[in-house]
Order: C-alpha cells, then structure tokens, then sequence
C-alpha cells in the first residue's frame, strides 16, 4: 500500500473516530485530500439510520454515509428501498475493516458485519475500490495533526 492510499484511509479513519471521542455537534464531515473528495453525514440517531440511503434516486461519487453504532448488537443491513447499487465498509474500535459489501438494489437479505462494529460507511457503489479500501485494512489515526480537510456543520 502506497504511503498517499494509508493517508486517505487514516483520514477518513480519523473523521470516524473523531465524532466518537471528541462528540462534535457537526453533521457532515468532509474529507480534501491531494486525489479525493469525499463527505460523509454522520447518522447518529436510530430513525436517520434506518432510513440511510433509502429512495435517493442520485448518488455523487463525493458523498456517503457513516453510522456511529452504539448498540451492543451486530447491525443490521438492507437494500429493499435503496434505488442505488452501494459498498457499505464495517468497521471495529481498532479501525480494522472488518468487512466490505458490494449491495444491490432492492434486496431484501440482510447484511451483517462478521462480529460487532463501531462504525459503518456507506459509499456510492464501487467507491471503496477507487479510493483503495479493502478487508482487513488498518486505518490508523496517528494522521490527527496532519489532518488537512475540514470539518462542516450541519449538511
């Protein structure tokens, strides 16, 4: 792994760790790297969780979603009303990839993590292969004072 891909990965790692331990009100949070552009929504609250992508006609390569998973259960997945194809990356405490999904519209299976998650990413579909994600990558977060994009309220 090139050193520039373990920059974006601790990038995008620390903007998931950060909302948990620094609880910042923001809602969006914006990832500028030299190569990539890419905002998530932070979906803290049960009821914006459930719904996710749901019915959105039009994604942007730009734009996804993190889930901040407080619950003691394996969190549940699925794409019955999501009109888009996605890749959605779980993610534990340690910043390890524990799993990456290529979903497709409208199933109904459920998709679950292989062991508890803290945070999960969703992503326009074949996303996380363009900006170089896969299983088992360590995101690290020594990158904090490095950190060159710029956190956004509301969204």
């Amino acid at each position: 792994m090139t050193p520039a891909t373990k920059n974006k990965l601790s990038v995008i790692f620390m903007l998931c760790l950060g909302f948990t331990l620094l609880r910042m009100p923001s809602e969006k949070v914006c990832i500028d790297t030299k190569n990539q552009h890419v905002c998530l929504r932070v979906l803290r609250d049960k009821s914006d969780q459930k719904r996710g992508f749901q019915l959105v006609e039009e994604l942007r390569p730009n734009e996804g979603l993190l889930y901040i998973l407080t619950d003691s259960k394996k969190p549940n997945f699925w794409m019955k009303d999501v009109v888009q194809h996605l890749d959605i990356l779980f993610i534990d405490t340690h910043g390890h990839v524990l799993e990456m999904v290529q979903a497709h519209p409208h199933r109904t299976d459920i998709i679950t993590p292989p062991k508890k998650t803290m945070y999960a990413i969703e992503l326009m579909g074949g996303r996380a292969k363009q900006l170089k994600l896969t299983k088992g990558t360590q995101l690290s977060h020594e990158m904090l004072s490095d950190f060159k994009g710029a956190l956004v309220a509301g969204y």
